[in-house]
């Protein structure tokens, strides 16, 4: 994959994972890397996670000339793991925060490796709560040996579930309920974190990694 400018985004088309680069004027000096996945191509259709990404007006297929290639059938995870951690390596001095753990919640040695290989790569908890709840130990020493890389995040503000997240992090509880059934069929347990660790998942990486963020109000 290759980057003509900061400003192109680069969008994933066809079941061979042909891409297409796109400058997007609105976004100059910000890489977008939008995902277009089993996407119905339609003239009329807007691209939801384009608009989501930049925060654009609505646009059709069409406004923005995405070209789509062969028969959708989206990007093989691999491929796009590949192509995540190419742009990652290829841009070191850029933070890049991976949402939903990068997608290895399920397998944190792999995000190790990644984080070990690429310093500049820190990832959020959000929507997988269910992964590190079921591996507790390992996720335990996982999130101390990592515990400047990791920050808290979701896709939501639904305060009911966030008391689900404090008791998998904060408690040593066992076996007790998710919160959604099409998430995970199987219990929960507590991580036990330490305070110093917590501080740091929940506001104090932020507040290091993200400009402008108020710093008043959180403990020391």
């Amino acid at each position: 994959m290759t980057y003509s400018s900061q400003s192109d985004v680069q969008i994933a088309a066809g079941g061979s994972a042909n891409l297409v680069s796109l400058t997007d004027q609105e976004n100059s000096g910000v890489i977008d890397l939008v995902v277009l996945a089993k996407f119905q191509a339609k003239a009329d259709s807007t691209i939801d996670g384009y608009l989501r990404a930049t925060g654009a007006p609505s646009r059709t297929v069409e406004d923005i000339g995405v070209v789509f290639i062969g028969e959708w059938e989206g990007v093989r995870f691999e491929e796009l793991m590949a192509e995540r951690d190419r742009m990652v390596k290829k841009h070191p001095k850029t933070k890049f925060i991976l949402a939903h753990m990068g997608w290895h919640a399920n397998n944190l040695a792999r995000l190790g490796k990644m984080f070990d290989e690429m310093p500049n790569a820190y990832a959020e908890v959000g929507a997988i709560l269910y992964d590190l709840g079921r591996q507790p130990r390992f996720a335990r020493e996982f999130f101390i040996k990592y515990q400047d890389r990791i920050l808290f995040g979701k896709d939501s503000f639904q305060p009911d579930e966030y008391p689900y997240y404090w008791r998998v992090f904060e408690t040593a509880d066992e076996y007790f309920d998710y919160y959604r059934d099409y998430h995970a069929f199987w219990k929960l347990y507590g991580m036990d974190l330490p305070d110093d660790v917590l501080k740091k998942l929940y506001y104090k990486n932020a507040l290091k990694l993200v400009p402008g963020l108020p710093k008043t109000g959180f403990p020391n």
